[in-house]
């Protein structure tokens, strides 16, 4: 049998109740507080982003020549282009100059001639020549061409 005795001696004392209490509302209020302020540090990326215009070359110089229905185009001197750190050639199939057949890309200081042979060629092609911009990021700038056109076979 229970007595009113040992009911009262399971029960906290108030002052252990109220420290309990106290804890517990302490921890709810400021427990938030600490999960915030591990969020809300602030750091920022370095970011850049640039443009470049890259104008046509200047001073190319282009020969081409038919023999039968086969044409070689030579190209010896890509132009000058300011800030541009290769050169492309664009060939295309097409007479209006919309469809590339053939793109050869050229580090700036590569001097050597670039020649192509086609085959049964029946119109002029026409052909590109621009400046490009590479950066060791792997992006790249393409200036606007300066066009040309082969002789027809």
């Amino acid at each position: 049998m229970r007595t009113i005795r040992d009911t009262e001696a399971a029960r906290p004392s108030g002052v252990a109740r109220s420290a309990a209490v106290l804890t517990a509302a302490a921890v709810l209020l400021f427990a938030p507080g600490i999960a915030q302020a591990a969020f809300t540090s602030e750091a920022a990326g370095k970011m850049s982003a640039a443009t470049v215009y890259l104008a046509q070359p200047v001073g190319t110089a282009a020969t081409s020549s038919c023999t039968g229905r086969d044409l070689t185009l030579t190209f010896t001197n890509y132009g000058y282009v300011p800030r541009a750190n290769a050169f492309r050639i664009e060939i295309f199939q097409d007479a209006n100059g919309m469809t590339p057949l053939l793109v050869v890309d050229r580090a700036q200081n590569d001097l050597t001639p670039v020649t192509v042979r086609l085959s049964g060629v029946r119109f002029a092609r026409p052909y590109n020549i621009r400046g490009l911009y590479t950066t060791g990021g792997g992006n790249t700038w393409t200036g606007q061409p300066l066009p040309g056109a082969t002789v027809s076979c």
